[in-house]
């Protein structure tokens, strides 16, 4: 009688314990995944995301995604878009992906020169006396061709006050508005906290 008690509760203790080590199993594949969401402007183009075990997958654009947690690597995909590759960590703080797409060079560079004239236009009614003192180099668009970046050279180097100086303008609804205001030597990222760091630093770089 004892034995068989004893063989029974021996059974009733294995099962559970593999019970137990298939729940723990289960939860562990659970935690092992993470829902995110990719927002992006769909108008533009898309997004790739691939794993190192994984097939490529293109998120809708406010997709919920359940992912395996671990290395992803992101790129930027459409027509005119710049194909910007950039690794992707995904663990349990991350719930939702921003996702910016910038114009190519040469795309920015055809809308610049339909641009030119009105953005000259808009800083020298800012400034009206600023081609007098200054020469406008390095003009470029960036991002989706909503941000102008130049750089001023003074046309008087032996000037006490010949800095080159750098200015940014912003278009907002379908008008250029300059941003920095005045134009410094250096473009500080927490003034323009809407701006790609990358974008200001190219700027500087100038």
């Amino acid at each position: 009688m004892n034995k068989l008690f004893r063989n029974t509760s021996v059974q009733i203790a294995l099962v559970l314990s593999i019970m137990a080590a298939l729940i723990y199993g289960v939860w562990v594949y659970i935690l092992s995944f993470q829902t995110v969401t990719f927002k992006f402007d769909d108008t533009l183009g898309y997004v790739e995301i691939q794993g190192s075990d994984t097939k490529k997958l293109y998120p809708k654009n406010n997709q919920a995604v359940r992912l395996k947690k671990g290395e992803y690597t992101l790129q930027n995909i459409g027509q005119n878009i710049t194909k910007n590759t950039r690794k992707l960590t995904l663990d349990e703080s991350v719930n939702s992906i921003n996702i910016s797409f910038s114009y190519t060079r040469e795309h920015l560079a055809n809308l610049y020169a339909s641009e030119a004239d009105t953005i000259r236009a808009s800083l020298l009614d800012a400034y009206p006396k600023i081609t007098e003192l200054y020469e406008i180099k390095h003009d470029k668009l960036y991002r989706k061709g909503d941000i102008f970046g130049a750089s001023l050279v003074a046309k008087n180097q032996n000037d006490d006050n010949a800095d080159t100086l750098k200015v940014l303008m912003k278009k907002q609804k379908g008008s250029w508005i300059v941003a920095s205001k005045p134009p410094a030597p250096l473009l500080s990222a927490p003034l323009y906290p809407d701006v790609d760091i990358e974008i200001l630093r190219a700027i500087n770089k100038q």
